[in-house]
């Protein structure tokens, strides 16, 4: 009986599994997690403005209540917890055919609108909106990168016309 415990004891030794895995812990490291570690964590992406923002080895924390926090994400295997940029929400001017809010999501605040000189009839560009312009290259399109300064755009001929014309009346 004694040889049997013995060998299921050697059998179990060299049977156990203490192999490692990687994990993301920042936006550029990964760290190797302890010894039978197979989960990694991180945040949840879907959630837009997600307050969680931890890497790292093994399951999501958990509050006391034993329920996995709020905003984290589990996976299974090496990197699996790869890094994303979250997504936050912001606002932008649809400037076309009224001025009105709109509210946005992304992973980097970009609005656009219509250029400062331009004078088409094209409604996409006339309008503006959330993201940058659809077209890299269209120069008749800008850019910006604060939250609702699309309106600008518009702004800045109006405002040199009604400045030119307020000092001329002097």
């Amino acid at each position: 009986m004694i040889k049997i415990a013995a060998f299921l004891l050697l059998v179990t030794a060299v049977v156990a599994d203490n192999s490692t895995i990687t994990c993301v812990t920042k936006k550029d490291t990964t760290a190797e997690c302890g010894v039978n570690v197979t989960q990694c964590h991180g945040p949840d992406n879907s959630i837009v403005d997600n307050a969680y923002t931890d890497y790292g080895c093994g399951p999501c924390d958990k509050n006391k209540d034993n329920t996995t926090v709020a905003g984290c994400a589990e996976c299974t295997g090496a990197d699996c917890n790869t890094y994303k940029d979250p997504t936050i929400s912001f606002k932008c001017y649809n400037l076309y055919p009224t001025k009105t809010e709109i509210n946005c999501t992304g992973t980097a605040v970009h609005c656009h609108g219509p250029a400062k000189n331009y004078n088409g009839d094209n409604n996409v560009t006339r309008a503006g909106g959330c993201g940058p312009c659809p077209n890299a290259t269209d120069s008749d399109c800008l850019t910006c990168n604060k939250e609702k300064c699309n309106s600008a755009f518009v702004m800045a001929p109006l405002l040199t016309v009604l400045l030119s014309l307020a000092f001329w009346l002097q």
